[in-house]
């Protein structure tokens, strides 16, 4: 599947194994991104389809990074400061569920380890770039708990 969208590269990892991220965190955030990419390429109708993602460690720090190709515009939502979902609507007229909540539950994981989340848009690539800081495991537990509490606060206030 994923060959028909790329020729190029489509995982290259650097990160060791570690005891200071939960597994179940990383996959949330990579699999969240890798549907977001795949229904953006899935979209186009002209031009190169491509998804990159990579993952890399430097000292405490994890990166992850998902690039995409697309077609059309990106819209940014002025509160949450994500894009807006291109998702269609149910066919009642409502929101399809779980509509939109990509991104915001890949901001709720990386706030766990007191990451970032950074979104640019150039021409036609979609780039998504997740900074986590390893925390002592212990801290880890504590932290992450209140983090997602707070970060959950903050998504159900723009709901």
């Amino acid at each position: 599947m994923w060959g028909r969208y790329s020729k190029r590269p489509l995982y290259q990892n650097e990160h060791s194994s570690s005891d200071r991220y939960n597994a179940y965190d990383i996959a949330i955030i990579v699999n969240n991104l890798q549907q977001n990419a795949l229904e953006a390429c899935e979209r186009m109708t002209s031009g190169e389809r491509y998804i990159s993602l990579s993952g890399s460690r430097k000292n405490r720090f994890f990166l992850i990074s998902v690039k995409n190709s697309f077609e059309g515009e990106v819209v940014f939502d002025k509160s949450t400061n994500l894009p807006v979902s291109t998702k269609a609507p149910e066919s009642s007229g409502g929101p399809a569920p779980f509509h939109g909540i990509g991104l915001s539950n890949v901001r709720l994981e990386a706030a766990k380890y007191l990451g970032n989340v950074d979104i640019k848009v150039k021409k036609n690539e979609f780039s998504v770039t997740v900074l986590l800081q390893e925390r002592k495991k212990k801290r880890v537990q504590e932290e992450a708990k209140d983090a997602w509490m707070d970060a959950a606060k903050e998504v159900n206030a723009n709901l």
